[in-house]
């Protein structure tokens, strides 16, 4: 039987560098678009999801898209559809790490994307990064017995001990993970232009369901091209953004004990596996 993993966990959470992992391991089908969001849709099309997400030369297949976090209810609806239609084995997918330091990643990524400074970011957009920034309500939402939460922080640490969890929950017996790859950086656009010519291509691609020419540009140089041309490294002061943001950093504070509180309950709970 195939084996499906869908990434449920939030953004800015290593959850790119976890994808591409995988897909180096050669044995797990990746989508060219990481984020698909087919399974937040009230009705999905499960002819179009399979051809986009299933592979017939590899038995294990991994969607991975952070709109998910904020849509759990509606992911669990269409994966039990997928499960019952086109009969596979389905397990989640839950990465964080602190919340704090990810709500402070997502702010300057979001600032980035709209080259404004942190304190000038839509209200909508302040709000969508601080809701992605409460654990304990996803918690609540996870289908418990096939779920796989794993704490990224740990992954610096312990890379030897995370590669044999991937080996064992996942049944990539050959993985071998990365940690000095680019994980998470945070850039602004230089020449827009080119992103803008870069995404058009993208979202055309996409729209046809052109998955396999995806795939081919972004391994091909041509995509390196458009990033070096259009990206450029910033950094924001962490100081003054926790400053500005207190009142919210007090919340995720409060919210990530409850999380910890939560979760260590559930480890009582055999049937659900994790790296904690």
């Amino acid at each position: 039987m195939h084996k499906l993993f869908i990434g449920i966990g939030p953004a800015r959470c290593m959850t790119t560098w976890f994808v591409r992992q995988l897909e180096n391991s050669k044995i797990v089908h990746i989508p060219g678009r990481k984020e698909v969001k087919f399974l937040k849709e009230n009705n999905i099309n499960l002819m179009r999801y399979k051809k986009i997400i299933f592979n017939n030369y590899k038995s294990i297949s991994l969607d991975y898209s952070n709109d998910y976090s904020l849509n759990i209810k509606n992911v669990l609806k269409n994966s039990e559809k997928i499960k019952n239609h086109l009969e596979t084995d389905i397990k989640f997918i839950f990465l964080y790490r602190d919340p704090v330091n990810r709500f402070l990643s997502h702010v300057e990524l979001k600032s980035s994307m709209l080259n404004c400074n942190y304190m000038d970011l839509p209200e909508n957009i302040k709000i969508e990064c601080k809701n992605q920034s409460f654990y304990s309500k996803m918690l609540d939402e996870l289908d418990d017995k096939n779920t796989i939460i794993i704490n990224m922080d740990r992954v610096r640490e312990s890379k030897n001990e995370f590669d044999k969890f991937v080996q064992q929950n996942l049944d990539i017996s050959s993985f071998k993970s990365n940690i000095n790859e680019n994980i998470g950086s945070t850039k602004i656009k230089r020449i827009y232009l080119f992103e803008i010519v870069k995404q058009k291509i993208f979202n055309l691609l996409e729209k046809n369901d052109l998955d396999i020419i995806i795939q081919i540009l972004r391994k091909t140089k041509l995509i390196s091209i458009f990033n070096f041309l259009t990206d450029k490294e910033v950094n924001f002061i962490r100081p003054e953004m926790k400053n500005y943001f207190k009142e919210t950093i007090i919340e995720i504070e409060e919210d990530y004990l409850n999380f910890i509180k939560k979760l260590t309950k559930k480890i009582k709970n055999e049937e659900l596996l994790r790296y904690f």
